[in-house]
């Protein structure tokens, strides 16, 4: 009975180490699979983000979020109770911009997919409002949005507008509000930029007159030239 129980036991050790090497070797090929690294975003998002105590960013944020709610990414972003469409899980970007604060506004919204990007052109679209226009100056831009264009575009063509909107004067640098109450701008190009991106919302707003500023402008509007009206 000794030996039989014995012989019992080295079959139950050997069986358990048998089972044990079978799930070390299942396990890790699993445990040894490199992570996927996370897709790089097209226009990645200023490292300096909007905060929630300082006045620039306040007042940053009381520009982007006065227009309607259809335009407003600061609300839309990464919140479905904000009615998003079936295009709103796709990286999103957003340029309103003219050449002098009463002249029209063009408004671009772009819509990264894997290969391509989508452009959505608005003209004529009414700027937000900060102050009404001083005493003896004309109105801002219509109220009367223009006519809408589509264009379907291969990253690789978007190239120059990528670089021109990423740089460190449009884009990575912090906001700094006006001095005082916000003022209209009497001249030059004027540029408020937005992104979502993974469901994470930033804003920039420029209208020093840099080089950097009408580089982006112009090249919008020449994309924007080459494209044929459709339907919203």
């Amino acid at each position: 009975m000794r030996v039989h129980r014995i012989g019992i036991y080295r079959i139950a050790i050997i069986a358990a180490a048998v089972s044990a090497a079978v799930a070390l070797a299942l396990i890790l090929p699993f445990s040894r699979r490199p992570t996927l690294p996370v897709a790089t975003p097209w226009i990645p998002l200023p490292s300096i983000p909007l905060g929630q105590t300082d006045a620039d960013s306040r007042w940053l944020l009381w520009y982007a979020g006065n227009r309607p709610l259809e335009a407003n990414l600061a609300l839309r972003c990464g919140n479905p109770a904000r009615g998003r469409d079936t295009g709103a899980e796709l990286d999103t970007y957003s340029i309103y911009t003219t050449e002098s604060w009463d002249r029209p506004y063009i408004h671009a919204v772009l819509q990264v997919q894997a290969s391509t990007i989508t452009v959505r052109f608005q003209t004529d679209v009414p700027p937000p409002r900060e102050l009404p226009p001083p005493p003896g100056h004309p109105p801002f831009a219509s109220d009367a949005p223009g006519p809408v264009t589509v264009r379907s575009l291969p990253r690789q063509q978007m190239e120059e507008i990528r670089a021109a909107w990423a740089s460190e004067a449009l884009w990575l640098s912090p906001q700094v509000a006006p001095t005082g109450t916000p003022a209209p701008r009497l001249d030059g190009h004027t540029l408020f930029l937005e992104a979502c991106v993974n469901g994470h919302y930033a804003a920039r707003k420029r209208d020093s007159g840099s080089e950097e500023e009408i580089r982006l402008w112009h090249l919008l509007h020449s994309l924007h030239q080459e494209g044929a009206p459709t339907m919203p």
